[in-house]
């Protein structure tokens, strides 16, 4: 039977554990947290967003937003509060399942990558309340949500992205390949420098 040397082991269990965690995180975490909602219907309850720019006594409803390197501004937030059908009330709607899980975001709406400015903050105030706008027209009417089998928590989308889990597919598949071709070339080259060749020991004295 043929014999691998310790190093390439090494390198091919490294090289396995490195690729599935890139797996997991690109791909069974979406998949698996698409999975876990489902179509629902909400009414919305109340909204909230800032009417008025922050200062020192008050910033409710603003958030942080990067505005570039090393600058940090604050944006409007708008929040939309819904009943879940036969599930929990005044539940904080959010944009998108998958998201939530990489972000805590306290908002329905907020710009993440703003500009720095008093402008910027009074069209974020302007973005806001249109945003609000959409749905106070449907209050008292149901609307389609995504919730989870506790319906304690509530989502615009619930989508997963084929594109983005194929584009991970091929960095994770080129990257097992290159491991395993790499792992027979290193094994060849330490068993080259043991005295190995086909599985003969060579004696060169």
């Amino acid at each position: 039977m043929k014999e691998y040397h310790p190093c390439c082991a090494f390198i091919l269990g490294v090289g396995l554990i490195i690729s599935t965690i890139f797996f997991i995180a690109m791909v069974i975490v979406p998949v698996n947290t698409y999975l876990d909602y489902y179509q629902d219907e909400c009414i919305v309850s109340y909204t909230e967003n800032p009417w008025i720019l922050p200062d020192k006594n008050q910033s409710l409803n603003w958030v942080s937003c990067d505005c570039g390197k090393r600058c940090t501004s604050q944006t409007a937030c708008a929040k939309i509060y819904v009943n879940i059908n036969d599930g929990s009330n005044n539940i904080l709607l959010k944009q998108l399942t998958i998201n939530d899980y990489d972000t805590n975001n306290e908002c329905t709406y907020n710009i993440a990558n703003c500009e720095n400015g008093i402008i910027a903050m009074i069209d974020s105030i302007t973005d806001s309340i249109q945003y609000i706008n959409k749905y106070k027209i449907l209050e008292n009417n149901t609307f389609e949500c995504f919730t989870n089998k506790e319906k304690n928590k509530a989502y615009i989308e619930n989508n997963i992205n084929i594109q983005n889990i194929t584009i991970a597919c091929i960095p994770f598949s080129l990257f097992v390949i290159f491991t395993i071709l790499f792992c027979l070339y290193i094994n060849r080259q330490c068993k080259f420098d043991d005295g190995y060749i086909d599985n003969k020991f060579i004696d060169f004295d």
